[in-house]
This record gives structure tokens, C-alpha cells and sequence, in this order.
């Protein structure tokens, strides 16, 4: 499905999670600007993984603390949103177990003190 046809869809949303968004840096430049809002990407091929959190035009977030998968399998955000101190979380799962992967994550999110997480 081409960008434009998603971001039409998505609009009337204040935050989106994406998952399997086939995101590399090239394309990331090209396509995702189309969106009008802020957004952060862990990249992965064009073939598999990656994932975004896309926020709408004008909402009032302040993007405080990232980290990006290398692998494109997760996005830890930390954000003021108005005025309540949020992690956002977006995780794109291996199929097959992993517990290193389960390991990893929740040691990197024990890296973002916060009350409220949004996975």
C-alpha cells in the first residue's frame, strides 16, 4: 500500500504505531515525510521489519529520549504529551521464541523511568 494512501487513512488519529513497515533510511527520507506530523523510525530491510510512531500535525508532544533497534524490532520514546510524561513502546516480535529479544527489550525499557507506559 503506497504512503500516501495510509496517511490519508491514519489522519484522524493522534498517535500510530506501525509495525513491519519495511522502512530503510532511503526510504524513510522519501516517503515518510509525506506525513505531516513528527515521527521517529527504527529502521529495518525493505523486505521485513521495522517499525514507526507517528504523531499528528499540531499535537502538542515533546519527544525528551529515544532508542531505535538497530534491528528494527522496537521504538522506545520517551515524550511529554500536553502536559502527562508518557513511554511509548512499539514492538515488532520475532516469530519464533526469543528470550534474548524479551531480555533485551525489557532491559532497555528499564533505561526509561516513567508511570505510564503505552506498548
Amino acid at each position: 500500500m503506497k504512503c500516501k494512501t495510509v496517511f490519508t487513512r491514519l489522519k484522524e488519529f493522534d498517535v500510530i504505531f506501525l509495525q513491519e513497515t519495511h522502512l530503510t533510511w532511503e526510504y524513510d527520507m522519501d516517503s515518510m515525510h509525506k506525513w505531516r506530523g513528527q515521527f521517529v523510525c527504527a529502521h529495518g530491510t525493505e523486505k521485513s521489519q521495522g517499525v514507526a510512531i507517528l504523531f499528528k500535525r499540531f499535537l502538542p508532544v515533546h519527544i525528551k529520549k529515544t532508542y531505535e533497534d538497530p534491528q528494527g524490532r522496537f521504538l522506545v520514546l520517551q515524550v511529554l504529551l500536553g502536559s502527562r510524561s508518557l513511554l511509548l513502546c512499539n514492538v515488532y516480535a520475532p516469530n519464533e521464541d526469543d528470550e534474548m529479544f524479551w531480555v533485551g527489550l525489557i532491559s532497555k525499557l528499564g533505561e526509561f523511568p516513567s508511570e505510564e507506559i503505552v506498548c
